[in-house]
């Protein structure tokens, strides 16, 4: 498998060289690394990739040669470069300019006075000496740049050398460096592999070996087909191809725990030389895209590698729920598995009670030296020899011995043999049948997504290659594409339109458009398609009973004089009589209804039951998952089940008892996958019942191929629960509505009510677990939940030692699938739903159900009671071992629908919107949310890094800051119908055809504006170009330029004048300066006018737009002809997107509109007003204004959007509405209608003028809701 991370610049090569190249000890002297199995550390690195042909580099990598590339982005032999280059007679700053790879690496504004000086001190050295520092040369200077600071500090105190490296790696520890790079790690895919490996023949191991190492090589090859582009033009527009990727390669035999992990490190730069000659950064964007896909092809070719070489045979091993099974090695004992695994676990488990402890003593994070001793502590633990860099040899006796301890029983070398010797092989390719196969892989990809990419569908087809034993490589790349463009052309829905003939001169070398990502188009499935259409139909069609008003009433007025079993009244708001009388009355053959979480939607639904028992037909309860669906039968007082086993039912002919009037209510319908809802929708009816959804699509979601409810709510609307009844703080219920939609205004009021906690996650974890102890002890119900599995054990094994401690449970118990143990008194969740095994007559074990403990069996089976009914069973030894868990904590996932009165949860990095919806919406009193902010060292990571600055690719952020990056990230898919839609309209939407025209514009007249600011900047300022460019602050100062351009200034002379307003010498960050004399001075000079001009015949531009070229115009070749006249029709489908959404504008009436007086009478102003309404509806779409923003322009925004802005406020001045009052709150009406009849004769006159060329304005922002676009095509 492949896993990715990113590299940041600094000494990220010293990870390389110094950890991955020789294990997690350092080091020492430059000895070659020889000996296969006698010397110490593991082989050298050696560049790989299609782009190190450009550089002329091969073989082994020198540091050297990591220092220039990835530590400061020059060719990797630019200390020989330079030097031949001065030989010349250059000078160094030429010679140094030569060897550059694209722009110089950014270089923040860190405030570390460290990197400040070494920064200085480095160019010293290089003007002094006229070459770059050794190696050495800038340890050494880093060193005494260190003691000197040190001496300012305190004088009289002499450092040692322990100190000052220990002050160094502290200080560069607060630094932020630039990405250099991306760190793909390709593993053999099973653990059984490293175990053969570890333990088998040498014949076995370099067989293992050679298939990894070709596995490497095909999957780089791979992403340099897939992946290795760049980015060209404002805002990266256009995608641009290269020659291929720059890498290091290093292959790395254990794991920090000290485990036999063989895996390689390839370390991809980032930066590529693009077929323009330019060097430019790798569009990560596109590396991310392709990196699952590309993890499957490493894992496809290593298998082939391994059964090409050896007679060993794949078995398929489940991991659990919601994880793809893994192909192991069969033959290999389950203890080697398990032992060989348990150690990393532990190593982390030790490292995370020491950081906890730290900040409990300290009151903040451990420093980095202290993280480096506390992983160094953990990592010692029972490793007593870890500090000894073993070779080889050494590690296979080791790794042997602990084999050997784990079964004592077993002949190593007997189960390894006969582990290769294990026939019959996989098929081959003749009994092959592609056409089916193309059938299972689109099957397999529809089942948990509703659209996808081309990289889906292949990694998919090469899962179902996987074990076909092929002749050669190109025999099994034929059958894969094959497999592929079968699945996509015969059993798929293309939804992206079908491409436009594009202009050799905006086209990749494929014919691709270079304003299409690369593999992007999105696909589906005629089945999902017909499933989301049926859905729809059916919201609109009428069928079933319905309830009478006055029948409707009665039952209502008599719900509401119920009491509730804690003695309260029940009552029902507005929204929930609303969704009753809907549910009831609206004869709809489905009908849906959508609710915030804690919006009552439980209350609603029982008054639905009543209502509905009226019309003498049944309600029959249905959820997701069988604890759901067990809590709705029991709220509602109904039978209730889960949509699977309904589904399973129908579709395989058993009896389902659904009769001609029933309601199939289906609670949490959000977390229902389309083909499962289809499929109850077709069951109503057929037996003539009604389907009622209740749910809401922004919170939790399908775990299969979604989206259904949020279409269906979308087009055929529904009832929609808004106020919210669970939490006893009216605050914190606008809060959890903010954060549902994604709203940062929610952050300040969790901050200011110290609900949100930040930190290293050991101490987050630590955190959380102490104040549930405390809810627990104060009485309050209360619940402990993650995102993730690991996280959620892990709770559960603090709670469980706490109730250890003070006897309530056993010491000790039985495994469990989640690594605990569980014995008498403990707290278990059974994850699987099995029919046959019943505590009571009417109930099943189901996934979810919360259990204790009552004793523990020899055969490892549970007697157990249920928490909630109290029923008891013997769970068997097997259910025990692979679907029990402990249940102190729980995910996410299994919360939505819990209520308690207090929650606190905790969420990774990389978690979404909607898992924060629930884990912050479970409690009525507090919810607490804690987050993984400080990511601290890994025991995997280095224990040293004495390199030139400190790599660094685990940030720290503010702990408002990583709510924010959550609350931004939007985890529910959309269903394949919107996909459609959206992707039908995006070519012909304003702010994709205009920035697309005026990038096209650029490449017709040679303009690159990439390197037009970076011209401007030389020009005005010669002697401080090189530190602006390479500045952190340089890309706002390269906007607030082209700003200034585009608003009618010369960049080079307002630089200049900037400059010189006052001194800059005493500035700390010049380029900032600059930025802010800049902006300000645009801020207060309002930009230039605009003048009308003549454009080609029936084609009509707003002045911001400029015009294509004249036809008429000699072009230089027959490219530049070809766009010339692509440009012409572009700028004709501009003109007629402005006339429909002017047309659609006048028939919907939205509510800018309104802000306008009523069209004038008279013809000639009418058409004066109507031109008007033309250029603000080609304004709002080309910056994409939402249409909930009242006023006709909005924000003034930058650059040429805020000219574009300002001229038509002009214009708007005079226009009032209906009362009186003016677009700008101005009152005088007469005054007004004055300066309306001043403004047309102007804007007539203007008209008459000609207009001159302009350049093409930045692009505005993106759409932040799709349901906001109007759906036009052109």
């Amino acid at each position: 498998m492949m896993a990715l991370k990113v590299l940041h610049a600094g000494d990220g090569y010293q990870y390389l060289m110094r950890q991955v190249a020789t294990g997690d000890i350092l080091r020492q002297g430059r000895d070659p690394l020889t000996a296969y199995y006698h010397q110490e550390g593991n082989p050298p690195g050696e560049w790989i990739g299609a782009g190190t042909t450009d550089l002329g580099i091969h073989g082994e990598v020198r540091e050297d040669q990591m220092q220039a590339l990835f530590g400061e982005r020059l060719h990797p032999e630019a200390n020989i470069l330079i030097a031949a280059a001065l030989a010349q007679g250059k000078s160094f700053k030429e010679a140094a300019a030569g060897v550059r790879l694209g722009r110089k690496l950014a270089q923040y504004d860190n405030t570390v006075p460290l990197l400040t000086e070494l920064r200085a001190a480095y160019d010293r050295f290089e003007h002094d000496h006229q070459r770059r520092p050794s190696i050495q040369e800038r340890r050494d200077i880093k060193e005494n740049v260190a003691a000197a600071l040190l001496s300012l500090q305190d004088p009289a105190r002499t450092w040692s050398d322990t100190e000052i490296r220990t002050y160094i790696t502290n200080e560069l520890g607060r630094a932020r460096q630039p990405v250099s790079g991306f760190d793909l790690v390709f593993s053999q895919p099973t653990k059984t592999a490293d175990i053969l490996w570890a333990l088998g023949d040498h014949h076995t191991r370099t067989a293992l070996e050679a298939a990894h190492h070709e596995a490497v090589r095909t999957a780089i090859t791979y992403l340099e087909s897939e992946a290795a582009f760049s980015r060209t033009g404002k805002a990266g527009i256009a995608q641009i191809e290269t020659t291929g990727l720059v890498a290091t390669a290093f292959t790395h035999r254990e794991s920090r725990a000290g485990d036999p992990n063989l895996h390689t490190h390839v370390a991809v730069a980032n930066t590529v030389h693009c077929t323009d000659g330019r060097w430019r950064t790798l569009d990560s964007r596109q590396l991310h895209h392709v990196a699952v896909s590309a993890s499957e092809v490493y894992n496809a070719a290593w298998e082939r590698g391994v059964t090409r070489r050896l007679d060993v045979r794949f078995e398929t091993r489940p991991r659990g729920p919601g994880k793809r099974p893994v192909r192991d090695i069969a033959g290999i004992p389950e203890e080697w598995i398990t032992g060989f695994s348990q150690r990393r676990s532990q190593v982390e488990h030790v490292y995370n009670q020491l950081v906890a402890q730290y900040v409990r003593t300290h009151d903040t994070s451990p420093p980095r030296t202290v993280q480096l001793k506390l992983a160094q502590q953990a990592a010692v633990t029972d490793r007593p020899d870890k500090g000894a860099l073993k070779p080889l040899h050494q590690l296979l006796a080791d790794w042997r011995d602990r084999a050997h301890q784990m079964r004592p029983d077993l002949d190593i070398q007997a189960v390894t043999t006969a582990a290769v010797h294990n026939t019959p092989g996989p098929p081959t390719p003749a009994h092959l049948d592609l056409a089916a196969l193309a059938i299972q892989v689109v099957d397999a990809v529809s089942e948990y997504r509703a659209t996808w990419t081309i990289y889906h569908v292949r990694a998919e087809a090469e899962r179902q290659l996987r074990g076909i034993r092929f002749t050669d490589e190109h025999h099994h790349d034929t059958t894969v594409d094959t497999l592929t463009q079968q699945a996509l052309t015969r059993h798929c829905v293309r939804l992206d339109p079908e491409p436009e003939p594009t202009p050799q001169l905006l086209s990749l070398s494929t014919g691709e458009s270079v304003f299409h990502r690369h593999g992007q188009t999105r696909y589906t499935s005629p089945a999902i398609l017909d499933a989301e259409q049926r859905l729809l139909d059916a919201a609109r069609t009428p069928r079933g009973p319905t309830v009478p008003t006055k029948t409707l009433d009665k039952v209502l007025r008599s719900l509401q004089r119920t009491r509730t079993p804690s003695r309260h009244r029940i009552t029902l708001n507005a929204g929930q009589r609303e969704l009753v009388r809907w549910f009831v009355s609206s004869g709809r053959a489905l009908a849906l209804a959508i609710g915030p979480p804690g919006s009552g939607k439980s209350t609603a639904m029982k008054a639905v039951a009543r209502a509905w028992a009226r019309t003498g037909g049944r309600v029959i309860g249905l959820a997701p998952s069988a604890a759901a669906a067990g809590v709705l039968g029991d709220v509602l007082d109904v039978p209730a089940d889960t949509l699977h086993r309904l589904v399973y039912s129908y579709d395989r002919g058993l009896p389902v008892d659904v009769r001609r009037g029933d309601m199939l209510l289906v609670d949490e319908a959000g977390m229902a996958g389309t083909r499962m809802l289809d499929r109850i929708t077709t069951l109503a009816e057929q037996r003539g019942a009604v389907v009622r959804l209740v749910g809401d699509y922004r919170q939790l979601t399908a775990v299969e191929a979604g989206g259904a409810l949020r279409l269906l709510h979308h087009d055929t609307g529904g009832a929609q629960l808004t106020d919210l009844l669970r939490f006893t703080n009216p605050e914190e219920a606008q809060a959890i509505l903010h954060i549902r939609v994604g709203d940062h205004r929610a952050i300040t009021w969790y901050t200011d009510h110290n609900r949100l906690h930040g930190g290293p996650q050991a101490a987050i974890l630590d955190q959380l677990f102490t104040a549930w102890r405390t809810d627990r002890d104060n009485g309050h119900t209360t619940i402990m939940s993650a995102d993730t599995n690991d996280i959620v054990a892990e709770l559960s094994a603090r709670a469980q030692t706490e109730l250890r401690a003070t006897g309530t449970v056993e010491p000790t118990g039985i495994l469990l699938r989640d690594g605990n143990l569980a014995g008498r008194g403990d707290t278990i969740v059974t994850r699987l739903n099995k029919r046959t095994l019943r505590p009571r007559l009417h109930d099943h074990v189901k996934n979810g159900d919360l259990w204790t403990v009552l004793r523990r069996n020899p055969d490892g089976s549970l007697k157990v009671r249920h928490q909630k009914h109290r029923g008891t069973i013997t769970l068997p030894a097997h259910y025990v071992k692979h679907h029990v868990e402990l249940g102190y904590a729980a995910t996410i996932h299994r919360t939505q629908g819990l209520t308690v009165d207090i929650s606190r949860a905790t969420l990774s990095p990389g978690a979404t919107r909607e898992l924060a919806t629930v884990a912050l919406s479970r409690g009525t009193d507090q919810n607490h949310l804690y987050l993984d902010t400080t990511q601290l060292l890994t025991p995997d990571e280095p224990a040293t890094l004495p390199g030139d600055l400190y790599y660094r690719h685990r940030q720290t952020q503010a702990t408002q800051g990583a709510l924010a990056a959550i609350l931004n990230r939007e985890g529910a898919e959309l269903s394949a119908t919107e996909t459609h839609r959206e992707a039908q309209e995006a070519p012909h939407r304003l702010d994709v055809q205009v920035p697309e025209y005026e990038h096209a514009l650029a490449v017709y007249h040679g303009i690159d504006h990439e390197t037009q600011a970076e011209d401007w900047v030389t020009e005005a300022l010669p002697d401080l170009a090189d530190h602006i460019l390479t500045d952190e602050a340089w890309p706002a100062l390269r906007a607030a330029l082209h700003e200034a351009h585009d608003t009618g200034h010369n960049p080079s002379t307002l630089l200049r004048q900037r400059t010189h307003e006052r001194e800059l010498h005493t500035a700390n960050n010049i380029t900032r300066v600059l930025h802010h004399r800049i902006t300000t001075y645009l801020d207060d000079n309002p930009p230039n006018d605009f003048t009308f001009t003549d454009t080609p015949a029936h084609t009509w531009l707003p002045p911001w737009i400029p015009p294509p070229p004249p036809e008429d115009q000699p072009t230089p070749d027959t490219a530049h002809a070809e766009l010339r006249t692509w440009l012409h029709t572009k700028a004709q489908h501009i003109s007629k997107r402005i006339d429909q959404l002017t047309d659609q504008a006048l028939n919907t009436r939205p509510q800018w509109l309104t802000r306008l007086m009523p069209p004038p009478e008279r013809s000639a102003e009418h058409e004066h007003w109507r031109d008007l309404v033309k250029h603000i509806t080609a304004y709002r779409e080309r910056w994409n204004i939402p249409d909930t923003e009242p006023t006709p322009l909005g924000c003034e925004g930058r650059g040429i959007q805020k000219r574009a802005h300002r001229w038509l406020h002009r214009r708007l001045l005079a226009i009032t509405r209906h009362d009186g009052t003016s677009v700008q709150g101005e009152h005088d009406l007469a005054a007004m209608r004055t300066r309306a009849f001043r403004v047309r004769r102007e804007a007539a006159k203007a008209a008459r003028q000609p207009q001159p060329p302009m350049i093409a304005p930045s692009e505005g922002p993106r759409a932040q809701d799709p349901k906001t676009r109007p759906n036009l095509t052109p």
